[in-house]
């Protein structure tokens, strides 16, 4: 196994640890260069959990790694719960694969990659 195929196996280990929580509900994985805002918008949207993956990467390399991730997730065990748990509607999606509107500097590190989750209504609760 080549260090990339290990490196995004333990990116795989740790969301499937977060999604086989029973307290999970839905979960994404996204790419930003900004936590605190994208932290901010997923309260939003009722997934206030989020955990970053990999930090202070390049941006081709953080969106790579949210691509291969993705792809690793939709194309696996339709039974498995990293497929079952990521967000419905996104999950028959192709990978989006979008900086948005930043387009970083050369050689700037702030880019993230980072799985958010929904807790079910008992959870909240507590």
């Amino acid at each position: 196994m080549t260090q990339t195929a290990r490196q995004l196996e333990r990116y795989l280990a740790t969301i499937r640890a977060i999604a086989r929580s029973p307290d999970v509900r839905e979960y994404i994985v996204g790419y930003t260069s900004n936590v605190t805002n994208r932290q901010a918008a997923y309260r939003g949207v009722k997934m206030p959990h989020l955990v970053v993956l990999a930090a202070e990467m390049l941006q081709d390399d953080a969106l790579d790694l949210e691509s291969a991730l993705q792809t690793a997730i939709k194309d696996g065990d339709k039974r498995s719960l990293l497929f079952r748990k990521y967000n419905g509607p996104r999950i028959s999606r192709p990978n989006a694969r979008s900086r948005g509107a930043k387009r970083l500097p050369v050689g700037d590190r702030s880019s993230a990659v980072y799985v958010a989750w929904a807790a079910e209504l008992s959870a909240l609760a507590e």
